[in-house]
């Protein structure tokens, strides 16, 4: 599934993208609406797309994370700021887990989601407290139902991952619950890494793969959000549903950013989600600049929004529905070639995608070595290659 993470100043995005088919879901984030228009506003999303897949994440971990960004959820009876270590007696936990259900009473939502905090080593309060949320959540709502619609919320620190014995032990601890599923999201510490292709990051991707891999064999549903084009590997290691929205900030999740810190920001630029490369193009200069060296269709999606590239009033024509319908589009066709294959399936689609995208970038290099350079980097694919490598490994492969 190919879901949206809501995010500010939606406008017509997702109630267009539902309409058009490019959307398979929502995940609602509290942060953008009043206590009392949040059951209004899933309504409007179930009326626009019956069959919708639609959750509300309850983003109670934020009351961890010491800041004051929070938007409207700080109205919610079910948030809870300066959360620490004594914060979790079993009464407390008990009155949290009862505050994110009755949140979530009455609406017309496909899946009810647990509170959860993020937990970045197993020997921390923040793993205990997580695991207890999530016995309570199981336990108010009935091993039977939680079985058929209770997604655990699960906020990891990307650091849990570069130590394999953490990430089994964590995956060990999650396979014995009895829940519908997953929903995950990875806390990371580099802010300007929406694509995993730091120093060192390809390990640390690889053991998030085998995590998401896992528990899809282990029968749970598992849902990622803030994925970005990772979201192309994370579907072929087996995950039921990635999310992605129009703001870098919704492709990455970074606890750091609900801190304090000064107003501003520059207004994004126009972007164009190329799939073949999975990346985001700049329409100015890069767009441009492939077109003069003759490799622009290699590097185009398949989607009908392909031919606005080539518009004279293109950068008036693209705006920022555009470039995420663009993305979202591209990304289905993804979901759908996915769709029903078996492991080995995924694992020869992902890897060929791979080997297809640096194949691609020697062309690229050797078409624009006379020309102007590209903003756009092709960093990320030896990162995943190097990544699904080590992923592949861990199942014998």
């Amino acid at each position: 599934m190919i879901l949206c993470q809501e995010g500010y100043r939606a406008g017509t995005k997702i109630s267009e993208g539902l309409s058009a088919g490019i959307l398979d879901g929502v995940i609602v984030s509290p942060r953008y609406h009043d206590p009392s228009e949040i059951g209004r506003y899933v309504a409007e999303l179930r009326n626009q797309g019956p069959d919708a897949y639609i959750v509300v994440d309850p983003e109670f971990h934020l009351g961890v994370v010491k800041g004051d960004k929070v938007g409207k959820l700080a109205g919610y009876a079910h948030y809870h700021d300066n959360l620490d270590w004594s914060s979790f007696t079993a009464t407390r936990v008990a009155q949290y887990v009862d505050e994110v259900l009755t949140l979530q009473q009455g609406l017309s939502v496909s899946r009810v989601l647990s509170p959860g905090i993020a937990i970045r080593a197993l020997t921390d309060w923040h793993s205990s407290a997580s695991l207890s949320l999530f016995d309570q959540s199981i336990n108010q709502l009935g091993r039977s139902d939680a079985r058929k619609r209770l997604l655990l919320t699960l906020v990891l620190g990307d650091e849990i991952f570069r130590n394999r014995d953490d990430a089994d032990g964590l995956l060990n601890a999650l396979t014995i619950l009895d829940c519908r599923g997953f929903y995950i999201n990875v806390d990371r510490q580099n802010t300007s890494d929406t694509l995993w292709c730091g120093n060192g990051q390809d390990v640390t991707f690889g053991n998030f793969l085998y995590l998401v891999h896992a528990l899809s064999m282990n029968g749970f549903e598992v849902i990622c959000g803030y994925t970005d084009f990772t979201g192309v590997l994370i579907l072929g290691a087996g995950a039921t549903g990635v999310a992605s929205g129009w703001f870098k900030k919704q492709r990455l999740f970074d606890s750091g950013r609900f801190a304090p810190a000064p107003p501003g920001g520059r207004t994004p630029k126009g972007y164009y989600a190329s799939l073949p490369i999975m990346n985001w193009i700049a329409l100015s200069p890069d767009i441009d600049i492939l077109a003069r060296a003759g490799v622009l269709d290699k590097i185009t999606s398949g989607t009908p929004y392909d031919s606005w590239l080539k518009d004279p009033k293109r950068d008036e024509r693209w705006t920022q529905e555009t470039s995420v319908h663009e993305f979202w589009t591209a990304m289905k066709q993804v979901d759908a070639a996915l769709d029903g294959s078996t492991q080995d399936g995924r694992n020869i689609f992902t890897r060929d995608a791979l080997a297809r995208a640096g194949q691609l970038w020697e062309d690229i290099r050797k078409a624009t070595l006379s020309g102007a350079a590209l903003t756009t980097t092709s960093t990320n694919i030896p990162c995943w290659k190097s990544a699904y490598d080590h992923f592949l490994k861990r199942l014998g492969k």
